[in-house]
């Protein structure tokens, strides 16, 4: 199977990471849908070329991510894959396995020399975990994580003990351009609902609490949704709790639900029935937030609220996969106020405790479609969900919150006026290549490019360095200012500039071209 680009850039990363720091444990962070299994099988077959007798192990919390990658991991390697798991009847262990975090935290298991934690965000930050003291006992092995999120479900950065770094990112709204996820959009949904008062237990919402405040919304809720949802084919729906969950199943057309407390052979059965298409919606209560794979989902609504940035992240992925017949993407009904809490997904960002409680995004002003009432920046011109063209102040600013949209406002495009090089230096840092666009006569963004640091600031740089046209990349900052004053990569016409904080990101180039080389007078005004 041909991996897509960014998938090779992923396993590349990965493999610059540990030659820059090989006793690192790095993270490849990649969305829901971007075929996170698809690497973790690459990542086998690299390692089994190069050290064939090495025991490779692929750890996850759910059966369904165990069962999909031992799948892939057969189909592109074509040998056999041990399975680890109680949940699917098998405790075979062979050269590779595929296995339960619960199945083996306090077996003692053979020697391994790389471990592959999928849905790597579930590790708790405790030191007493099941993944802890499974890699406690496991010193020799390589350890690397597979994440759509780099920050726990229950709260926090995973990078910092466990794993050092982020060998790859991809953003979410990339692969969307791309065409590699569905399009998101969201809808206004009513009143809101005020969580000031809703009690916590530990990092969230205490169940009990949210549910009660909730119930009393049910029928309004679910009128809603029947509503909003009424051109859309399969939708799944977060709920507060059993009850809730329950009195939803009843309220809204061929619907059913499934809890974690239902036994094990009754679940299984109601969700072959949402996949078959006999149940059109399927409530649930903290079963399918992750590993639970079916593409054709094109709603995905939230009777729910959360603190967890992790869980809100993992909620809205469920609908992010492609799949025929799901041309208008994925409608995100909020009822929760979750967009609002925790800013536009493809925005989102790790918080520091210290400013947890702090309001980290402002969310931009939207419009709702006349046509079908989709909610989207102020600057879009065609609706992403019906395709009519907004005409001229035909519709009415939204400023509250509920009707904020799950994708942030598309950047505006700069005009590039004149490109500018320099090597950037700070007292204990090592040099970087700093690209300044001027896109006026005051006004500039700036680019560094860090390729003499090591792990993802070198990766990036190197992406960059690709995407702008250059050849081999290069070994040192200077290096790379020679060979782009020499004109060796482009210059674009318009950038698109994202901002995060009090930064700026470069986020997209529109319309390379080759530039001259610059005058050897030029060539020698290196350092700023």
């Amino acid at each position: 199977m041909q991996l897509r680009s960014y998938q090779q850039e992923a396993i590349a990363a990965l493999w610059e990471h540990w030659r820059a720091e090989p006793n690192s444990t790095p993270l490849i962070v990649c969305p829901t849908g971007a075929g996170k299994s698809l690497i973790c099988a690459e990542i086998v077959r690299k390692i089994l070329a190069a050290a064939p007798k090495m025991h490779i192990l692929i750890l996850s919390h759910r059966k369904e991510i165990i069962r999909q990658n031992a799948d892939e991991i057969h189909n592109l390697l074509r040998i056999p894959v041990g399975v680890y798991s109680a949940g699917l009847g098998s405790k075979i262990i062979r050269q590779v396995t595929c296995a339960n975090i619960q199945s083996v935290f306090k077996k003692p298991f053979p020697p391994q020399g790389l471990i592959i934690i999928d849905e790597a965000h579930m590790i708790s930050e405790s030191s007493d975990s099941m993944y802890r003291k499974f890699l406690d006992a496991q010193p020799q092995a390589k350890v690397v994580g597979l994440t759509a999120t780099p920050y726990r479900m229950d709260r926090g950065s995973l990078v910092g003990d466990l794993f050092t770094g982020i060998a790859y990112d991809i953003p979410l709204r990339k692969l969307i351009e791309d065409g590699f996820l569905a399009p998101l959009i969201s809808r206004p949904t009513g009143k809101p609902i005020d969580f000031s008062r809703v009690r916590k237990s530990g990092n969230d919402y205490n169940q009990e609490a949210l549910q009660e405040t909730m119930l009393p919304h049910t029928r309004e809720h679910c009128e809603s949704i029947v509503q909003n949802a009424a051109d859309r084919n399969k939708i799944l729906v977060f709920c507060s709790g059993i009850k809730h969950a329950k009195e939803c199943a009843e309220l809204l057309p061929n619907a059913d639900y499934i809890t974690g407390e239902m036994d094990p052979i009754t679940r299984d059965r109601k969700i072959r029935d949402f996949k078959a298409g006999t149940t059109r919606i399927l409530c649930n209560v903290d079963v399918l937030t992750t590993g639970f794979n079916v593409p054709s989902v094109d709603c995905v609504v939230l009777l729910r609220a959360t603190q967890s940035v992790g869980l809100y992240v993992q909620i809205v992925g469920r609908g992010s996969r492609l799949a025929p017949g799901k041309d208008k993407g994925c409608l995100i009904l909020d009822f929760g106020r979750n967009i609002q809490t925790h800013g536009p997904i493809d925005l989102i960002e790790v918080r520091h405790r210290k400013h947890e409680k702090d309001p980290q995004f402002s969310i931009p002003p939207v419009k709702a479609c006349d046509h079908c009432g989709a909610v989207v920046s102020i600057r879009t011109v065609r609706c992403p969900g019906c395709g009519e063209d907004f005409p001229p102040a035909s519709c009415k600013l939204e400023k509250a919150p509920e009707t904020a949209s799950i994708l942030s406002e598309p950047e505006p495009a700069h005009t590039v006026k004149n490109t500018e090089y320099k090597i950037h230096t700070k007292e204990g840092k090592p040099p970087m290549l700093r690209i300044r666009y001027w896109t006026g006569t005051t006004a500039y963004y700036d680019m560094y490019l860090c390729f003499e640091h090591i792990g993802y600031a070198q990766q990036k740089a190197i992406q960059i360095w690709k995407k702008l046209g250059g050849n081999s990349p290069p070994a040192t900052s200077g290096d790379a200012y020679y060979r782009a004053m020499r004109g060796e990569i482009g210059t674009p016409e318009q950038i698109r500039v994202k901002k995060r904080g009090k930064y700026h990101d470069i986020t997209h180039f529109i319309n390379l071209k080759k530039q001259e080389a610059k005058s050897w007078q030029e060539q020698n005004q290196l350092y700023i």
